[in-house]
């Protein structure tokens, strides 16, 4: 079976597009308008792969409509797409060239179609990343605090640390809130936060960041999040394992999970225990709690979306 794939380098102004079947090179402007004359002429031929890069958000609008219109794309990691081009002797990097190597990924790796994430989601998500903007601005100042002897200066740090502590809690408090506006994404919220270790906030970052948790396999879902360990073997030799990749919000929220886990949940406790006891280090028993984490929290959110796949996110 030959199937048919439509690549898609996307910039601030500009959709290059490239089709594998019709060997057709042609370019539109990234407005609402003539995304929507795209989706409706890639409508008509429904390409088995529609694949393009994460492009500092300006893919959403592409997504969206492609969305509306039930038309399934993968949006794939660009650091996958430039090994697939080195390997295959691709190493001039045109837009025009960008969207044919989509196509021909889409056309040889088959990538997964991403799950889109819901409006709600979606607003978690911006919530999320002003929310961990503002944490790392409480740290500097928390860090700076000690260098400054002058009173004058140091009432101002401590004025503005009060303002972004006052700020973060604002937003953990609409984030909360936005999450009584979907019935799905409030049960999926007692379900996380029902393990022990797991957080209103770790919760908040797994809804919002990581929308396929509980539509995919143990294997794929800790891939995703970059802590399935990875062999580097050749020949007698073998080498040490590691993690790589992923999601790092999710990453991060998972680990702080993972270490309020170790010492409050009985299961992981005992699961991280008997792998230091084997002589591993702790980083890669933690590594290897928060992989049996994320793993257990797929499966309950799977086995809550069996009979609800009305509720679950297309």
């Amino acid at each position: 079976m030959e199937y048919t794939a439509v690549g898609i380098d996307i910039s601030k102004g500009t959709l290059d597009v490239y089709c594998s079947h019709t060997k057709r090179f042609w370019s539109v402007s990234n407005t609402l308008e003539c995304i929507g004359q795209l989706v409706q002429e890639l409508s008509q031929t429904r390409p088995d792969f529609i694949v393009f890069e994460p492009s500092g958000g300006y893919e959403r609008l592409l997504m969206a409509a492609l969305a509306c219109e039930g038309l399934g794309f993968s949006r794939v990691n660009a650091r996958q797409i430039r090994d697939y081009a080195k390997a295959c002797g691709r190493l001039a990097k045109t837009d025009k060239l960008d969207a044919q190597i989509l196509a021909q990924y889409g056309v040889k790796m088959h990538p997964r179609l991403t799950i889109l994430s819901t409006p709600v989601q979606q607003a978690l998500q911006t919530y999320g990343l002003r929310r961990r903007q503002l944490v790392e601005m409480l740290k500097a100042e928390k860090q700076h605090l000690p260098q400054y002897s002058k009173n004058e200066i140091t009432d101002e740090l401590k004025k503005h640390m009060d303002v972004l502590e006052a700020s973060i809690d604002r937003l953990e408090k609409t984030m909360k809130a936005l999450i009584q506006e979907d019935p799905l994404l409030v049960e999926s919220f007692k379900i996380l936060t029902s393990v022990s270790g797991v957080g209103s906030i770790t919760a908040l970052t797994l809804m919002s960041d990581l929308p396929e948790l509980g539509h995919l396999n143990a294997k794929q879902i800790a891939a995703l999040v970059g802590v399935a360990p990875q062999n580097y073997d050749s020949g007698n030799m073998r080498g040490q394992r590691h993690i790589q990749g992923g999601r790092q919000t999710v990453r991060n929220a998972l680990y702080m999970a993972a270490l309020s886990a170790i010492r409050s949940e009985p299961t992981l406790k005992e699961f991280y225990k008997r792998l230091k006891e084997q002589g591993k280090p702790s980083k890669v028993a933690i590594v290897a709690v928060m992989r049996k984490l994320i793993i257990w929290l797929n499966a309950k959110l799977a086995d809550f979306y069996a009979p609800n796949k009305n509720l679950s996110v297309s």
